[in-house]
């Protein structure tokens, strides 16, 4: 049986090794630190100097910002796919009503073959667009990020 698995009242420490709650060798009894030596407080005592956060601004004020400190896309993006889907879908609509006035068998399979999966293409088409415009952006912020430091 090894020291780990025993049970606690047969661990007996070993020879020079404080027991658990006892000062060591050398610390002081009376729990204030000696004079010169930093007192332990939980937290690293060197500072890290943080980050400037990115400057936020409105759509507005973004949209006139002459100097291009902030960008207008990541704000306009969400939009434009929201306005994508609804577009998407109501195209998809049309179709399945311009399918069933040319013939019934037609509107049955774009019912429930052509139209969700023009739906479904489309977009994930321009889900990828939005989102490669999105990286170029995060990764411009990110640069600037690193440039403040």
């Amino acid at each position: 049986m090894s020291e780990h698995d025993r049970p606690a009242e047969q661990h007996q420490p070993q020879y020079g090794q404080p027991q658990y709650g006892q000062p060591q060798s050398g610390q002081p009894q009376s729990g204030q630190p000696q004079s010169g030596q930093p007192q332990w407080t939980g937290q690293p005592q060197t500072q890290v100097p943080q980050p400037n956060p990115p400057v936020t601004k409105g759509f507005f004020s973004s949209l006139f910002d002459i100097s291009f400190d902030t960008f207008v896309t990541p704000k306009v993006i969400r939009v434009l796919y929201l306005l994508i889907i609804i577009v998407t879908v109501l195209s998809a609509f049309v179709y399945i009503v311009l399918a069933f006035k040319a013939s019934p068998g037609l509107g049955l399979l774009t019912l429930f073959v052509l139209a969700p999966l023009f739906t479904i293409i489309w977009l994930a088409i321009w889900r990828i667009i939005l989102e490669a415009f999105m990286v170029i952006f995060r990764i411009a912020e990110d640069v600037r990020s690193m440039r403040n430091r």
